[in-house]
């Protein structure tokens, strides 16, 4: 690391730094200004994020989001790692992490949902353990004609979120209404709408390219629903695909952890593994929490990563 570059948190007058940096790494996301702004300083989770300025340029972010657990722990999510190329390697991630960590206390542990690039230095540096593969499930499946009883709205400010609480054993995200209502009705990035169905357990939806080349994907990218009651999940994910062929999906994805009863569920729909996959890394702090190193206990949606 040059010793002309300063590590130091963010403020909104770095975003158009920010957003000059990532257009050379994630390109395909095309995340703007709006998208930074409310991702990193709207957030309704108490959030940092660390940038490492050279000169004029930002050539470097680390951010931490603190997301509660329905058995209340608190987990701090690795989010917006990005570092120019020429600048890698050179101890910019450790000493960004360093700094996100000592600004966000009151942590239980610390998880990411990774790609290829990020596995090595989570581990070596943040000393982070992979306990498993994420795959974007698939269907290209038209279904029956029939219309499964649903009703389907776009999401707005005043969009109701009821939870329908059944989680046991399970480790997942406190997905609060105040939680959803910021993460979909507000989003700068993707235009978001709820499939309910009669008994009142709903999915929240989007398609992917619709402004952009065919094919269109819709993705099914979080819900409610009693994860051991096999009838509902079946009605819900049934009308959510529904409605997301109605609105010109080509193929239509989700996340299931492995081995689990959604996973099977999904898979006599005819959803399919498809090559596409993040790794879920994670560290915990207390001896007692080490249960969450075991990926059978976890249930996973979509939308806990930011680029859905």
């Amino acid at each position: 690391m040059g010793t002309d570059t300063k590590v130091r948190v963010a403020n909104r007058s770095d975003i158009e730094g920010i957003v000059e940096l990532q257009k050379h790494i994630y390109y395909e996301y095309n995340r703007d200004a709006p998208f930074f702004a409310w991702q990193c300083f709207e957030n309704v989770n108490p959030s940092i994020l660390i940038v490492a300025q050279q000169g004029t340029s930002i050539v470097g972010t680390f951010g931490i989001q603190k997301i509660k657990t329905t058995d209340n722990l608190y987990g701090g999510q690795i989010s917006w790692i990005i570092i120019a190329k020429d600048k890698r390697r050179r101890g910019l991630f450790a000493k960004m992490g360093d700094l996100a960590l000592e600004g966000m206390p009151g942590l239980d542990f610390i998880f990411i949902f990774a790609n290829k690039e990020a596995i090595f230095p989570c581990e070596k540096v943040l000393g982070m353990k992979f306990i498993g593969k994420l795959s974007q499930l698939i269907s290209k499946n038209t279904f029956s004609g029939i219309h499964p009883e649903s009703c389907l709205e776009p999401v707005t400010v005043k969009t109701k979120f009821n939870e329908f609480p059944c989680y046991k054993n399970e480790t997942t995200f406190l997905r609060t209404e105040r939680y959803r209502q910021w993460r979909y009705a507000h989003s700068t990035a993707h235009k978001y709408f709820k499939v309910s169905i009669p008994s009142g357990e709903y999915a929240i939806i989007k398609l992917f390219n619709e402004k952009r080349s065919s094919p269109t994907i819709g993705d099914i990218v979080d819900f409610e629903c009693d994860l051991l009651d096999i009838p509902r999940l079946q009605h819900l994910f049934h009308a959510a695909s529904f409605e997301l062929r109605n609105m010109g999906a080509t193929s239509i994805t989700t996340w299931a952890v492995p081995g689990s009863k959604l996973r099977c569920v999904l898979e006599e729909m005819g959803f399919a593994q498809s090559d596409y996959y993040s790794s879920l890394g994670v560290r915990v702090f207390h001896q007692k929490d080490s249960h969450l190193y075991d990926f059978n206990t976890w249930h996973l949606v979509q939308s806990d990563a930011s680029n859905y």
